[in-house]
This record gives C-alpha cells, sequence and structure tokens, in this order.
C-alpha cells in the first residue's frame, strides 16, 4: 500500500503534540496491515466514493482518499475538524 501526504496533512501533523502523532503513525501502520481493524472505526463519508475518515486516538482523527493501492492522506485533527473538511 501506498501512502500520499497532502501539503494540509503535514501541516496538520506537525501541530499534533508527540503523543497525537504517535499514535497517527501506529494508525496507518495499522491501516496498512489491516484496513478493517476495527480499532480504526473506519467510516465512508456520505457520497463519497473514494473518501474515508479513521480514528487514530479518542480524540484525533484523519481523512483519506483510497483509491487502489494508493492512499491518499487528506486531513488530521480533531473530530470537528476532519468532518467539515474531509
Amino acid at each position: 500500500m501506498r501512502f500520499i501526504r497532502t501539503n494540509t496533512f503535514k501541516r496538520r501533523f506537525d501541530r499534533l503534540s508527540p503523543q497525537d502523532k504517535l499514535a497517527v503513525e501506529k494508525a496507518l501502520e495499522l491501516l496498512a496491515e489491516n484496513p478493517r481493524h476495527p480499532s480504526l472505526s473506519l467510516e465512508r463519508v456520505s457520497g463519497q466514493r473514494t473518501r474515508w475518515v479513521g480514528r487514530a486516538s479518542r480524540f484525533v482523527r484523519f481523512s483519506v482518499d483510497w483509491e487502489g493501492d494508493t492512499i491518499t492522506l487528506r486531513v488530521v485533527g480533531s473530530h470537528g475538524d476532519v468532518w467539515r473538511a474531509p
């Protein structure tokens, strides 16, 4: 599986605490190994064929576009931040 990070994802990831960064990195590793893992709580964004939102921790979410074996990391942050701009 190939990951592409958008500039928005990079900027928002850099603003996270070290603990949250670690949680996101672990969630992305898990996504690569087992996308159906229950702890990720992946949800398809309504009306979007390839857009998904997942959970990295209790408070941190991430948004991706998933097409074939390529996952584009779009947004990372709080629940509200990610769902406002999935």
